[in-house]
């Protein structure tokens, strides 16, 4: 909520803690992806990712984007 009040367009924000190596792993793909896909893109196939690695609902399924869902301006 911080963040949003001091303008950030979208927060991606886990929904419980999470402390994993993965979760570094999975930050890491998602803002790959931030470079060429929409926001609300990233966080799917970044997610999908990890469905198929195997990796446990902790890691991928707690992630909740607000606000704007399209792509990063530059």
């Amino acid at each position: 909520e911080t963040l949003w009040c001091a303008g950030a367009h979208s927060v991606l924000a886990p929904i419980w803690p999470v402390w994993t190596d993965e979760t570094d792993d999975f930050l890491r793909g998602f803002y790959r992806r931030l470079a060429r896909l929409p926001r609300s893109e990233a966080l799917r196939e970044t997610q999908c990712e990890h469905i198929r690695r195997g990796s446990g609902l902790i890691v991928w399924s707690g992630w909740q984007l607000y606000g704007e869902t399209g792509r990063i301006r530059m």
